[in-house]
């Protein structure tokens, strides 16, 4: 086990969970961290998931660290994409940024929050988040081995293998927030019996 990984491992076990932000209700989760993958420009990480809630997805939280000490000059986009085929489609249904200046470097490694524009998902649905790096720096995606049932973890490296997406049998880090449908966002209580 490589030396920052295994320091990534132990302050994630420390950590625990995080809802940091968040607009809507906790959905879909995986919090297991055995693992770290590079994200980094032109390199794509993507977990698929099952909604549980019929909602607008608000935002999407992951556990990152960022292995570059220079300044920040980059970001991490995060898309809400349609599958097609169990792998991400090229439809985006909704996205956000993660400022690389929000992300910790990989000793203090975190739940970090990705505010969407707001994805319509219906439960039972299939859908994938999506992990672009733009800029300069590496970043450190954290990861477990197959035990999310509802999706699994994929990779793309578009200079290499095209537009192909691959599969290591791992889920990523992730948590996703679902404001259900027919709730009052002011008082949180669905219209209707």
């Amino acid at each position: 086990m490589r030396p920052r990984l295994l320091l990534f491992v132990l302050f994630a076990v420390l950590v625990g969970t995080s809802t940091a932000g968040a607009t809507g209700t906790l959905d879909q989760s995986q919090t297991l961290v055995t693992n770290a993958k590079g994200l980094r420009e032109g390199f794509f990480w993507a977990q698929t998931f099952t909604a549980g809630i019929t909602g607008d997805l608000d935002q999407v939280n992951v556990f990152l660290g960022r292995v570059e000490i220079g300044p920040a000059t980059g970001n991490i986009v995060v898309q809400i994409r349609s599958v097609d085929g169990n792998v991400p489609s090229d439809t985006v249904l909704g996205s956000g940024v993660i400022a690389e200046a929000n992300v910790p470097l990989l000793l203090s490694a975190t739940w970090v929050a990705a505010p969407l524009t707001s994805a319509a998902v219906v439960a039972g649905t299939k859908y994938a988040v999506v992990l672009m790096a733009n800029g300069l720096s590496d970043y450190d995606v954290s990861s477990a081995g197959d035990v999310y049932s509802g999706g699994e973890e994929y990779y793309q490296q578009p200079d290499a293998f095209g537009s192909h997406w691959f599969s290591e049998g791992t889920d990523m880090t992730f948590q996703t927030f679902v404001t259900p449908s027919g709730t009052n966002h002011q008082g949180g209580h669905r219209h209707g019996h």
